[in-house]
Parts: C-alpha cells; structure tokens; sequence
C-alpha cells in the first residue's frame, strides 16, 4: 500500500510541474503556473482595450490571469477575439485554438471544421505574434504546433476541456465563417 501512495505522489508531483511534457498526445505540452482569475475593474478593462494603458500575460497565448468579466462565447471567430475575453472562456473550461492569420485558407478551414466537430468548450480565433502557426490553450495549458494537426488540436480539446476553474456549459454560438 506504501508503495502504491509513493507512485501516486510521484504521479502527482510531475504532473503539476512546469515545462514541456507529452501527455500521451504526440505534441509537448507546456504546463504553466495559475496567474489567477480575477476580473479587471472595468475601467481598467476599458483603458485596455482602447490602448490607453496595456497588460500582459505571463504567457503568450494567455493561459491564465485576469480577464474581464465577460466572456468570448465559444464558437469560431474570422477576427480576433482579445485575450482578455478568451481567458475568462478558458476559466470556464474552454479550448482556445490560435492561428496564425496568415495561414492558407485551406488550414483555416481544417481549423474550422475540428472546432465545429467538437461542438462545445472551444473558441477558435486569429492571434498575431505566434512564433508557431497555431497555439491551442487550456486553463494552465498550452501545445504549440508547427502545422495544423487537427488530430492534435482533437487530441488537446479531449484532454484539456471542461478543467477551467469554473466548468460552465460552453455551446458554439458563434460560427463567424460558416
């Protein structure tokens, strides 16, 4: 039984620790600490949005961290959506799948077409500055993916969604390029 709780505690301990590790989904996935979720007061909130003071993440994509108050519904976004928003999604349980907004329109569609065969916890937006074409996030969780693997992004989605802070129903609502 002893040996059984050492396992288990070893277990633990190197799932909860940072840095790049497969989780059995054939990409690394990075591990992050929680920045917390707090929400912006919402003059704050509206001074970043307009430019008029600035914020960042502790990562990029966003993985946790304050946010407003409001969310992005889950859904497929042809604009991007500001992470302020979809860091309130991921605290509800979502899977945000970044690309880059140049990629082929043949990827974007393969993009789009995981994301609706998920049908919930999932927003799909456009992000300038990736250093990879896509980025899939979770609450404290992130995979950077040299292509568009919609194996991976399923693979993600399967293992990530529904662990935010808060697990709330998440249906596509929005389908921006259907």
């Amino acid at each position: 039984m002893r040996r059984i709780a050492i396992v288990a505690v070893a277990l633990a301990v190197a799932a909860c620790s940072g840095g790049s590790e497969p989780v059995e989904l054939g990409v690394g996935v990075e591990r992050f600490d929680d920045f917390g979720n707090q929400h912006f007061a919402d003059s704050d909130l509206q001074d970043i949005l307009a430019g008029a003071s600035t914020f960042a993440y502790e990562t990029f994509p966003a993985t946790s961290g304050p946010h407003a108050a409001s969310w992005a519904p889950c859904g497929i976004y042809v604009e991007e959506v500001p992470e302020v928003f979809v860091v309130h999604s991921m605290e509800h349980g979502a899977v945000i799948i970044h690309h880059d907004p140049g990629l082929p329109g043949t990827d974007v569609d393969a993009i789009h077409s995981t994301a609706r065969s998920l049908g919930s916890h999932v927003v799909v937006t456009p992000r300038a500055g990736l250093a990879e074409p896509v980025a899939v996030t979770a609450w404290t969780v992130m995979a950077r993916l040299g292509s568009v693997d919609t194996g991976a992004i399923e693979d993600f989605w399967d293992e990530f969604s529904q662990q935010g802070p808060e697990r709330l129903p998440c249906p596509i609502e929005i389908d921006q390029a259907g």
